[in-house]
C-alpha cells in the first residue's frame, strides 16, 4: 500500500512495479487516481487518514504500508490508523523533520525515513 502518490510515492511505486509487487495506491488527486486505474493499478481516491479509505484499500490485510504524505501531522494520523487496523504490518513513513520522526515512531511506524538526512550522510 502506498499512501500518497506524489513525487516520492510514485518513485516507491515504480520500485514495487520493477519487482512485480502488487500494491494499492491511495491518493487525493483525482487525475492521478484516474491515470493509475487506466494502467490497471488499484487506486483509491481519498484521504488516507480516514478509516473508511484505509478499509477500502484492505489495510487490515496488507503486509506493508509506505506513508509518503508530505504533511507530517496527517502522516501521523495515517500511521496511527494503519497500526490500529493491522498490528503486524510493516509501516514505513517519510518525514522531513526530526521532531516528526519521533511522533511517527510513537504512532506505530516501523521505520521513518528522512530523505534529506539520508542524502547528507552519503
Amino acid at each position: 500500500m502506498v499512501c500518497g502518490y506524489g513525487r516520492v510515492g510514485s518513485a516507491v511505486a515504480e520500485a514495487l512495479e520493477t519487482f512485480e509487487t502488487r500494491y494499492v495506491a491511495i491518493e487525493t488527486d483525482p487525475d492521478i487516481v484516474k491515470g493509475l486505474r487506466a494502467r490497471g493499478i488499484t487506486a483509491i481516491f481519498g484521504d488516507a487518514s480516514q478509516h473508511a479509505v484505509l478499509a477500502a484499500a484492505h489495510a487490515g490485510e496488507a503486509r506493508l504500508a509506505v506513508v509518503v504524505i508530505p504533511e507530517s501531522d496527517r502522516a501521523e494520523v495515517v500511521v496511527r490508523q494503519l497500526r490500529r487496523m493491522n498490528a503486524t504490518m510493516a509501516i514505513l513513513a517519510r518525514s522531513d523533520r526530526a521532531e516528526a520522526r519521533e511522533r511517527l515512531m510513537a504512532a506505530g511506524a516501523t521505520e521513518v525515513i528522512q530523505p534529506e538526512l539520508e542524502a547528507a550522510s552519503t
